[in-house]
């Protein structure tokens, strides 16, 4: 995947919610926003704004603290 590419997705992606309440975000309602979702949110949204031709599968790493995070891995191929 180009770099350039992937990095103005995530640029996008994570715009869409910097400095909002998920709280207030209509597509969270009645969610809680742990690490857990919000990775997933993420690798969802990379997954739809990127060309993943090729790719077997999307990671997304969420870091709160260097001893707390989570990841999601999304499959690409089926």
């Amino acid at each position: 995947m180009d770099i350039g590419a992937a990095t103005e997705a995530l640029k996008g992606v994570l715009g869409r919610i910097a400095y909002g309440n998920l709280d207030e975000m209509a597509e969270f309602a009645g969610m809680l926003t742990t690490t857990e979702v919000m990775a997933r949110w993420v690798a969802d949204r990379l997954a739809e704004a990127v060309d993943t031709t090729g790719l077997e599968a999307l990671t997304v790493t969420l870091r709160e603290h260097p001893d707390a995070w989570a990841s999601y891995r999304r499959d690409l191929t089926g």
